[in-house]
């Protein structure tokens, strides 16, 4: 109930439960959710809320879509098997088809429901096509990266708010030039890490997210286990924010940063920021380096039904941390206009963007996010 916020004692209407149970529905975990008002000898005018649900037990098999001007089209699947090895289990496997491919299989399972001790377990397959661009923001080159990710986490806190744990993750990787001229510290290795993850995630996701907060922490280090394993520390902080002004009226807040040592630090293990919505005005991947921060402000209008306007801007720098002048460190400064529009087809999204390297840039995309 938490995550519906209503808190006992509160005044609610009936638009206000009406909303919860939908976004109880919108979990998709239950097939039916049915509520129930009694009333309660606590209060005057009190009421206890009763809420009923029928939990999905069944497995499920999706298929979607999704096409944008940057990275062209993609087809999705995903299947969810529930309590197929134990009770309490869940195993996810996706799949997205596209110019960059991936495959991911997730296991979950419940170890101690008093304890709220979980185990997650994760392999997966991705291909990317990173660009390499100046100073200046011209594209210099383009290397080609496939990763295998195995990955073991064990986590103490589990709540329908934060997940918190420890892991090991071991990933397998393969880097070749595929246009210009770039330095490659390794083009084929491997890297062992311990690492310490916390997600901390209250959204509200019915529609349109009104309200709620993201955080994201991690860090790592990797070790020397099959001798050939790169030496480096990697860590990073995200939060994003919504808070409803009005019915209607949305604004958006977000921060993060982070910061890996250098020495033998991969290419694809930089942090990367660009296109919309992570770095707005820039080109995918254009602000790469191995320390990052990022400021970023925006309001979503929702002037009807499914259809919302939104405004963003953003403030970014890929210094070392302890560096603030500017005048020698180029900082991204970027802004973006966007219609959104939830159609029985999936989301409909058309951004305009601009930034002091690019004057323009429009983006569109149709379908479910993957």
């Amino acid at each position: 109930m938490s995550r519906v916020n209503l808190e006992p004692g509160q005044f609610v209407t009936r638009d206000m439960v009406n909303e919860a149970v939908e976004y109880i529905y919108g979990m998709m975990f239950f097939d039916k959710v049915i509520y129930r008002l009694h009333p309660s000898d606590m209060a005057p005018n009190a009421y206890t809320l009763e809420i009923q649900v029928s939990e999905k037990i069944q497995n499920q098999f999706r298929f979607g879509f999704n096409y944008t001007n940057i990275h062209n089209a993609a087809l999705l699947f995903n299947t969810t098997l529930r309590n197929l090895f134990q009770p309490g289990s869940v195993l996810r496997i996706s799949l997205k088809l596209a110019d960059e491919p991936y495959v991911e299989g997730r296991y979950f399972r419940h170890l101690n429901l008093e304890e709220n001790l979980s185990l997650s377990l994760r392999a997966s397959y991705m291909q990317q096509k990173i660009d390499v661009f100046s100073g200046s923001g011209n594209r210099n080159a383009q290397f080609l990266t496939n990763s295998i990710i195995l990955e073991g986490m064990l986590l103490p806190v589990t709540t329908n708010r934060v997940l918190g744990g420890f892991g090991l993750r071991q990933e397998f990787f393969d880097v070749s030039l595929r246009v210009g001229s770039i330095d490659l510290p390794g083009n084929t290795s491997s890297i062992t890490q311990p690492f310490l993850r916390i997600e901390y995630d209250n959204l509200d996701r019915l529609n349109f997210t009104q309200r709620g907060h993201k955080i994201e922490f991690e860090a790592s280090q990797s070790v020397n286990f099959f001798n050939n394993s790169l030496n480096f520390f990697k860590t990073h902080i995200k939060w994003d924010g919504y808070f409803q002004i009005e019915d209607k009226w949305v604004l958006m807040a977000g921060a993060m940063t982070g910061i890996a040592t250098r020495s033998e630090l991969p290419l694809h293990h930089q942090f990367f920021l660009g296109g919309y919505p992570h770095l707005v005005g820039f080109r995918n991947y254009e602000l790469g380096s191995y320390s990052v921060r990022k400021i970023s402000l925006g309001t979503q209008y929702q002037f009807m039904k499914n259809n919302f306007l939104e405004f963003r801007t953003n403030v970014a720098s890929g210094t070392d941390l302890n560096l603030f002048d500017f005048d020698e460190n180029p900082v991204y400064i970027g802004w973006s206009l966007g219609y959104g529009l939830n159609s029985l087809i999936g989301p409909v999204r058309f951004n305009i963007s601009g930034s002091r390297r690019n004057p323009f840039m429009a983006v569109y995309s149709v379908g479910v996010q993957f």
